[in-house]
């Protein structure tokens, strides 16, 4: 009795444990991809922005922007930034602009934090520009501004927005 109950036992678990058969299926296909790329990307650019300034406090007046870039590993770049839209701007003495060329603030851009080394590019003759190696990964490289005046004795700029534009340029 005891091997019939036993076998019955056995039974029960192997049709209660198989697993229901299936009448249909259905497929699809999976796309698997990637691109390889020998080229340089700017991610991002983050405005230098000096905010509503002190028309006595312009100079010296500092801001932070920066722009973000990928390159593949090992690849040799270089980051410029030109001199800005006003005529007469270097990238020694770039201007922002209000109204008219006549009005302006100058201002400078540099590689780092103590303002000592002014950030510009080849194509205006002054050679400055931020030298880099890769990474493979997304790299992001700070820009200090500094308002630099000059405004003569007593006086100070027109209350106004004052913008400028610069060209950034990155080779590799």
């Amino acid at each position: 009795m005891r091997n019939v109950i036993a076998a019955l036992l056995a039974s029960y678990v192997v049709v209660s444990g198989a697993a229901p058969a299936l009448a249909e299926t259905a497929t699809a296909v999976l796309s698997v991809s990637a691109t390889v790329s020998s080229s340089c990307v700017i991610n991002s650019v983050a405005p230098v922005s000096f905010g509503v300034v002190d028309p006595a406090r312009v100079n010296g007046q500092a801001a932070t922007g920066a722009i973000a870039v990928t390159c593949p590993s090992d690849r040799p770049f270089k980051i410029q930034l030109g001199k800005g839209e006003a005529g007469a701007a270097t990238v020694y003495a770039r201007r922002l602009i209000y109204n008219d060329l006549s009005k302006g603030i100058t201002y400078s851009l540099y590689k780092d934090a103590r303002m000592t080394q002014v950030w510009g590019d080849q194509d205006t003759g002054e050679w400055s520009s931020l030298s880099a190696t890769g990474t493979g990964a997304q790299v992001r490289y700070p820009i200090y501004g500094k308002m630099t005046g000059p405004f003569p004795q007593g006086s100070s700029p027109d209350a106004g927005p004052y913008s400028d534009t610069v060209t950034i340029t990155v080779d590799f």
